[in-house]
C-alpha cells in the first residue's frame, strides 16, 4: 500500500493542501478530478497513527466556503 510506503520512508511530516470543498470547486482550481482522493490518502495516513497537516487556502472568492470546509473533515 502506498500509505504504508510513505511511512516507511521515515518521513516525518505531510502536508495536504485541500483545493475546494466540492469535485467540480476541484476541478475547477486544479483542472483534474481528485478531491475524494485526497481526502482518502488522509483518512489512509490518520488510520496509520500519522498526523498530517491540512491546509486550505483562503480567498475573497472561498471564505464564504470555509465552514463547509470544516464540516467536510
Amino acid at each position: 500500500m502506498f500509505t504504508q510506503k510513505i511511512l516507511n520512508s521515515g518521513i516525518d511530516g505531510i502536508n495536504i493542501s485541500i483545493k475546494g470543498t466540492t469535485e467540480e470547486e476541484y476541478l475547477c482550481y486544479t483542472h483534474q478530478i481528485g478531491l475524494y482522493d485526497v481526502i482518502e490518502g488522509y483518512q489512509n495516513l490518520k488510520h496509520f497513527g500519522f498526523e498530517p497537516t491540512i491546509s486550505y487556502v483562503v480567498t475573497d472568492s472561498n471564505i464564504e466556503k470555509f465552514n463547509m470546509f470544516v464540516k467536510m473533515l
